[in-house]
């Protein structure tokens, strides 16, 4: 993840001071700025934090059994990066990184003997989590017990306030950084659901991201997770959705499993490609294909005369001509494949898979967010008029919101015009008929419809 990227966002968003209410075009082009420059990944796909320990081979090798640990993401806050095992989000109304990271084997012990003052000591595990805070680096630290699954197994969480509180005293810092530590501990123990599973892609309910990329800001990949036509060396052949594993800056990894057979799928917007590359080299293993919608890509097969077949191939296809600083780069789409089970001798074996993702990949401009994935892009929007001082506060449309400091129809977290942020809507429980807010009944736990 690129901290230093989120420092400077934080820093900027304190230079303005906290009346970010009067500066709504400044608030709009802060947001802006972390859709272009980190991953951004929709709320309606990602409604959750869900982890576990187990690495990728260890899972599909059937060596571990992972456990999953699901609760609600930090409100009004945005995925800066995802692992099988550890996540980070970031809420930038309120200046609050939070990390979090599952753990086989930790004791809330070994948490609280690196806290050097015990002043500083939140809680001590009796509630669930034991926690302290470091107001010079202005974070802090818990563990939170997760005895469904074992005595030492616990979730690692982290916050870092970045420089809001620098101008505070360190007994204001302290006494800040205990509160939001401790609401978040009680919040994640009261809505956790830890489990084991059998196979830890089969709790995936992620359902696509959107990718910006770094070097061309206009330019953002928006990708839903189709089920792939894969055959494999043994004959037998399946349709398998692939799940998320790793998602950090301008690249996303995906996994498709079947069994003990599985493809991987690493995705990149960037400014070199391997495929491209190789095409100098070895002419003879580089194809150009189009695909039934139109897109033109470059597929390179690592075979030659000694070894006929392959496990890994590498795809690409031209994005921009004018990325990054220099107006004369190439910006790509790199996929590559790589695998076990699968052995390809020719690009046609390549060509269904690639089909499949064309069908559900769309290159947005980032400009057109809010995107979410599964659907169109929403209209541009078209200012409302200004509305009668006597008349009530404007309700939301069939198709979004309507902003109520400047009257802008909206469809996503924040208005395009001004920056304000969309009003909480609220729903009912199907379980208990309770009204909530959030991601998660409030009374039950029942996820929101």
């Amino acid at each position: 993840m690129n901290k230093f990227l989120v420092a400077v966002l934080l820093a900027a968003l304190l230079v303005s001071g906290f009346a970010l209410a009067e500066e709504r075009p400044y608030v709009r082009q802060i947001h802006q700025n972390m859709y272009i420059n980190t991953l951004f990944i929709t709320p309606e796909s990602y409604p959750e934090v869900r982890l576990s320990t187990g690495l990728l081979s260890s899972m599909i090798s059937g060596y571990s059994e992972p456990w999953v640990i699901r609760f609600g993401a930090p409100e009004n806050s945005q995925l800066l990066s995802y692992n099988t095992d550890d996540c980070a989000y970031i809420n930038p109304d309120q200046g609050i990184q939070y990390s979090y990271q599952g753990m086989d084997n930790y004791s809330f012990e070994s948490l609280l003997n690196k806290c050097e003052n015990d002043d500083y000591i939140v809680a001590e595990g009796s509630e669930g989590y034991a926690a302290y805070v470091d107001p010079e680096g202005q974070c802090a630290y818990a563990v939170v017990g997760l005895r469904e699954i074992s005595k030492s197994a616990k979730l690692y969480v982290s916050i870092y306030m970045s420089d809001f509180l620098s101008s505070d005293t360190v007994e204001r810092r302290a006494s800040i950084l205990a509160e939001t530590i401790s609401a978040e501990c009680t919040r994640i123990v009261a809505e956790k659901r830890v489990q084991l599973e059998e196979n830890f892609w089969s709790t995936n309910a992620y359902r696509g991201v959107k990718m910006p990329s770094l070097s061309h800001g206009s330019d953002m990949l928006v990708l839903d997770f189709p089920q792939l036509p894969l055959q494999w060396e043994d004959g037998t052949s399946a349709m398998v959705e692939p799940y998320l594993y790793q998602l950090e800056d301008n690249r996303m990894k995906l996994c498709a499993v079947d069994g003990k057979n599985y493809l991987e799928i690493e995705i990149e917007m960037g400014r070199y490609s391997y495929a491209v590359n190789k095409q100098e080299d070895e002419p003879d293993n580089c194809h150009a294909i189009t695909l039934s919608d139109g897109t033109q890509y470059l597929v390179y097969l690592p075979i030659d005369e000694k070894y006929t077949e392959t496990s890994m191939a590498y795809a690409a296809r031209l994005l921009a001509t004018d990325a990054g600083y220099n107006k004369n780069d190439d910006l790509y789409l790199s996929i590559d494949f790589s695998g076990s089970g699968n052995r390809w001798s020719s690009v046609e074996q390549i060509v269904p898979i690639l089909e499949a993702m064309a069908q559900n990949m769309r290159i947005a401009d980032v400009n057109d967010d809010p995107y979410v994935p599964g659907a169109d892009a929403p209209a541009a929007s078209v200012a409302a008029p200004a509305a009668d001082a006597s008349a009530a506060a404007p309700a939301a449309s069939a198709s979004g919101w309507v902003c109520e400091s400047c009257q802008q129809e909206n469809s996503g977290n924040f208005c395009s015009n001004c920056g304000a942020k969309a009003p909480a809507t609220s729903w009912v429980c199907p379980a208990c008929s309770a009204e909530n807010e959030g991601n998660f009944c409030a009374n039950c736990g029942t996820k929101r419809p």
